[in-house]
C-alpha cells in the first residue's frame, strides 16, 4: 500500500472517530462501558482504544474510561466481606468546595452514573445519567452530611469553642478532599435528606470511604444509625474498634 494513502486513511479514521465522540457528547447520547470482573479479557471498547493513536486514547481512556474504572473500584471496594456492592447504585461525581467540620461538606455536583450488576454476577455496566433525574441541575452546590458518623463539633454548645479533635478532624477531611483525584457521592436506601435539607450520603475520596478513614484515626465515632441507611455500618464499626484499641484521636481522652 502506498505510504501516503495509508497515512491519509489513518488520519481520516482518527478524525471521524473524534467527530463521532464529540457528536455523542453534544447530542447527549449515553455512552455505556461494560466491565467484566470475572476475567481479564480486554473489553471491546478498550480494544478499539488500544488500536488507535494516543490522540484518540486521550479523548476516552484518560477521561471517561479512567473515571469508570475508579467508579468500579468504589463499587467493589469494601473491606468487610459481609458487605456487598449494591446491585444497582447511582454515584455522583463532585467537586469539593469546603467543609464545616469532619462530617459536613459542600460540593458541586458535576455528573451522575448508574452502575448495574450484570447477569449472573459477571461484572457491571456503567451508564451516565441525567442529573435532572435526581433533581440536580448541572454544577449545583449541595451540602452533604456524611452517613453513620459523628465528628467533634467546631462550636461546643457550652462554650462556643471547638471540641477536642474538632480542628484535627476538619483539617484531615479537608486535606483528603482537596487532594482527591475524584470525589464520589452516593445515597443509601433510606432518607435522602435530614431536617436541615442536607443530603445524607456516603463520600469516597478516590476509591476509599472518607468516613472510614476518619474513624480509623479516631476523628469521629459511629452514630445516627437509622435503618435502612446502614449498608456500610459493619465496616464503620470495624474501623471504630481499631481506633478504640489503638487509643487514637477522641479515644485517647475517653
Amino acid at each position: 500500500m502506498d505510504g501516503g494513502n495509508f497515512m491519509i486513511k489513518k488520519y481520516v479514521i482518527i478524525t471521524l472517530t473524534i467527530l463521532l465522540l464529540v457528536g455523542c457528547a453534544e447530542t447527549g447520547e449515553i455512552y455505556t462501558e461494560k466491565y467484566d470482573s470475572s476475567n481479564d479479557e480486554i473489553s471491546f471498547t478498550n480494544k478499539i482504544i488500544s488500536d488507535m493513536t494516543p490522540i484518540v486514547e486521550d479523548v476516552i481512556d484518560s477521561g471517561e474510561s479512567e473515571l469508570f474504572h475508579l467508579l468500579l473500584d468504589v463499587w467493589n471496594n469494601v473491606s468487610n466481606e459481609a458487605v456487598s456492592a449494591p446491585a444497582d447504585q447511582t454515584y455522583f461525581v463532585a467537586k469539593y468546595i469546603d467543609n464545616y467540620d469532619g462530617d459536613t461538606y459542600r460540593f458541586q455536583i458535576q455528573s451522575a452514573y448508574q452502575i448495574s450488576q450484570n447477569a449472573k454476577g459477571s461484572g457491571a455496566t456503567i451508564t451516565p445519567v441525567d442529573l435532572a433525574n435526581y433533581g440536580f441541575s448541572p454544577e449545583e452546590e449541595i451540602k452533604v452530611r456524611a452517613l453513620l458518623i459523628d465528628t467533634p463539633e467546631m462550636k461546643d454548645e457550652s462554650n462556643g469553642k471547638p471540641q477536642p479533635f474538632a480542628v484535627e478532624s476538619k483539617n484531615y477531611a479537608m486535606q483528603l478532599l482537596k487532594n482527591a483525584k475524584t470525589i464520589t457521592l452516593a445515597y443509601d436506601k433510606g432518607d435522602k435528606q435530614d431536617r436541615y435539607s442536607r443530603h445524607l450520603m456516603y463520600v469516597w475520596v478516590d476509591s476509599e470511604l472518607l468516613s472510614v478513614k476518619l474513624l480509623e484515626n479516631g476523628y469521629g465515632k459511629v452514630a445516627y444509625i437509622n435503618e435502612p441507611n446502614t449498608t456500610y455500618l459493619e465496616e464503620y464499626k470495624k474501623a471504630e474498634q481499631e481506633a478504640i484499641e489503638q487509643k487514637v484521636g477522641i479515644w485517647r481522652i475517653q
